[in-house]
């Protein structure tokens, strides 16, 4: 088993991966911005607007500079595409470093900008009843060209850190966890009855309510196109502009799933790109109309909690 099974004839070793550091590394780090105003306009009312940012610099990133095809783009190795049909790719594998199969450079590409407006109002015994609120409203747009060392948000379309190692902002785009809106509100009402110190008061009594409902838009996600790839998936090619709504909400026999875009010709005007150098999509450079990262956006969803609660003190 293995590259070296049998006992007759020579055997080649194939080529082995590299993994390495940038021995010029830098430490990354982070911009942090922040400002708040808070009013109280009333002894039971108090509101206050904040905005918070965040720009990363020096991010730490994964570079696979030794991808399928590229011997053939950065050396001028004459290269014949295969015409078996789909899957035949010729001689158009050439890595640009054939030592090696694939190398995973470790340095400083990563860049990430994030924004965040923050709006919140409290309300203290609204109407003296004993009800207390508490709303928190956030838009925020996070954007970066990586949002995982790992790259684990790309890990399902074969994708090792950027998908053009030479120009790692052509990644650039929402972040993977781009929320832009998110609103909650919570609240606590003890039930201002039965607050004796009678038996059937610490039996009835010392109840109370506490709800707290969450909404937020939806998470971003990409489409990609492997109609030419050899190892990586590429980004899908834009022939018009992109809806990037038209949620449909259409249940599939699969219970809590359902088909939120009709990816029709109608609604996306997808087009599949190949290298014309070597019929392949690995490796650009890429055409200007190729999607951007987390283009489309998935629904949002809202959640609520209620929560109630019996408190009795023990003497």
């Amino acid at each position: 088993m293995g590259p070296l099974s049998g006992n007759t004839g020579t055997k080649v070793l194939p080529a082995v991966t590299l993994r390495a550091v940038d021995p010029n590394i830098k430490q990354a780090y982070a911009h942090q911005l922040s400002a708040s105003l808070e009013h109280q306009f009333t002894p039971r009312i108090m509101g206050s607007v904040s905005y918070s940012a965040s720009m990363g610099e020096n991010l730490y990133s994964i570079l696979s500079y030794n991808k399928i095809s590229a011997g053939n783009i950065f050396l001028g190795t004459p290269c014949t595409p295969g015409s078996g049909g789909p899957g035949d790719f010729g001689n158009c594998t050439a890595r640009l470093n054939p030592q090696f199969g694939n190398i995973n450079w470790r340095g400083n590409g990563g860049i990430s900008n994030y924004n965040a407006l923050i709006g919140s109002i409290t309300l203290r015994d609204v109407g003296h009843t004993g009800v207390n609120l508490n709303a928190n409203y956030t838009w925020s747009h996070a954007i970066d060209n990586l949002s995982s060392t790992f790259s684990a948000g790309q890990a399902g379309n074969f994708e090792l850190g950027f998908m053009d190692p030479f120009n790692p902002m052509l990644d650039r785009g929402n972040a993977d966890f781009d929320v832009r809106q998110r609103l909650v509100i919570s609240g606590t009402w003890a039930v201002p009855i039965f607050k004796g110190k009678t038996l059937t008061d610490k039996i009835l009594g010392g109840w109370e309510f506490a709800p707290i409902f969450t909404a937020r838009t939806g998470g971003p996600t990409t489409i990609y196109d492997c109609s030419n790839d050899y190892t990586y998936c590429t980004r899908a090619q834009s022939l018009t502009s992109l809806a990037t709504t038209g949620v449909t909400n259409v249940a599939t026999a699969t219970p809590d799933t359902y088909n939120f875009y009709s990816l029709s010709p109608k609604q996306f005007a997808i087009g599949t790109w190949a290298n014309p150098k070597t019929n392949l999509s690995d490796f650009g450079p890429f055409p200007s109309n190729l999607l951007a990262r987390n283009t489309l956006y998935t629904p949002g969803r809202w959640n609520i909690d209620l929560g109630l609660y019996k408190n009795n003190k023990l003497s």
